[in-house]
């Protein structure tokens, strides 16, 4: 960026990175960086942008203008589908549905789905050659960092339903809470995600609640109330550490310049995390499966997500959009990749099926609060067709819990 705030990519050179060793309190630090030196073949042929067409629900558009309290629009949403309730929040009551953007939503990030024809042929050559006779495949584990073969056998044993708030009686999920006027989802799905995995993990003899506002004020990987993303915050926490909410309790503002007050309360507990990913093993590689194999082995993930002014809605039920806008690639050559927008972050902590319609469904928790939104700051979105781009971005940590 020059001084005059424009900013150039180079696409051949890339910014001065750090490193750290593997302690758990990265002691030793270095840089680098990186030139491109050939360009690959395949990466000359480029998809150009997302285009959007227009539709309308009951001629009404996703127009930023509109009040929120629209109850017309809740009537037609509750006229054309079955599938879940909507209603007006009073937290939301005043607002424009751009402000509620502005305000509670972080910047849009693209996603892209890579063509993984490559990586899964890879994989069925492995999986040929080891189990000539098995069927299965290979799912990525994040917390020895590496593929490991299930069988179909295995994958066949996955629960019809499963969720973290009740296993044999226990719950193990941190307490709803609000981000408020910040757009700090992304602090709160690390912190929220790494709370509960610690309950898990320690068997819930740890219930520690972790602060949001640390990475909010702290984290250099990240835009304050302007935004990040899961997978850089997750990162902070190895190479910082992230302290309890009681060092840093949330405030909804990222003070001037990101002042981080951490480093003068030396007696803040920190935790780190061994290893963190993307669901699947690479960027663009979570789906169905290996969401749920992540989130019943190692407990919840973050999950990115593109918020719809129905969503503003939501009550109860299994939310599906009802489309008012439609995203469409610019091409439709199947090998290329596919972009799509999120502009927030979900917490998956389970699944389900509507035994009346066959419908499958989402465990979800959401930072907007307990009082208003959804059923008690909690909710189900649909499964399996990924609506909201709720299973094209999935992202997790490993606590290490032993200086808790």
């Amino acid at each position: 960026m020059n001084a005059e705030g424009v900013s150039t990519s180079n696409c051949s050179r890339i910014l001065m990175g750090t490193y750290h060793d593997n302690s758990v309190n990265a002691a030793k630090w270095g840089c680098f960086i990186g030139d491109r030196i050939k360009v690959p073949k395949s990466a000359k042929r480029f998809l150009t942008d997302v285009s959007l067409s227009s539709g309308n629900v009951e001629g009404r558009s996703e127009r930023d203008d509109r009040k929120y309290e629209d109850y017309q629009y809740v009537e037609e949403l509750n006229k054309v589908q079955k599938s879940w309730k909507a209603s007006i929040n009073n937290q939301f009551k005043g607002m424009t549905i751009g402000q509620l953007k502005s305000i509670y939503l972080k910047k849009q990030k693209r996603v892209s789905i890579a063509s993984r024809d490559f990586i899964n042929n890879e994989l069925k050559k492995k999986a040929t050659t080891r189990h000539p006779s098995s069927g299965g495949q290979f799912i990525f584990n994040g917390e020895i960092d590496r593929y490991e073969w299930i069988s179909d056998e295995e994958i066949s044993k996955i629960p019809e339903e499963f969720s973290w708030e009740d296993v044999n009686g226990q719950d193990y999920l941190t307490p709803v809470r609000n981000q408020y006027s910040c757009g700090s989802c992304f602090a709160f799905g690390t912190s929220e995600m790494l709370g509960m995995r610690v309950r898990i993990k320690s068997g819930l003899s740890k219930t520690d609640i972790f602060s949001p506002q640390a990475i909010v004020d702290c984290s250099p990987y990240s835009q304050g109330c302007s935004g990040g993303c899961v997978y850089l915050a997750s990162k902070y926490v190895q190479d910082y550490g992230l302290v309890l909410d009681q060092c840093l309790p949330y405030n909804a503002s990222m003070r001037v310049a990101q002042t981080c007050t951490i480093n003068q309360q030396t007696a803040c507990t920190k935790l780190r995390v061994s290893n963190y990913y993307n669901v699947g093993g690479y960027y663009g590689a979570s789906n169905e499966l290996n969401i749920m194999m992540d989130v019943l082995k190692r407990g919840p993930i973050v999950a990115g997500f593109m918020v719809y002014n129905d969503f503003f809605y939501y009550k109860s039920g299994i939310y599906t959009h009802i489309p008012t806008e439609k995203y469409e690639t610019s091409s439709t050559d199947k090998k290329l990749p596919k972009f799509y927008y999120i502009n927030h972050t979900l917490i998956i902590y389970g699944w389900g099926i509507d035994k009346s319609t066959g419908q499958k469904y989402w465990n979800i928790q959401n930072s907007w609060g307990s009082k208003d939104w959804g059923m008690k700051g909690r909710g189900l979105v649909a499964r399996g067709d990924n609506t909201g781009f709720i299973e094209s971005d999935a992202e997790a940590a490993i606590p290490i819990i032993s200086n808790l």
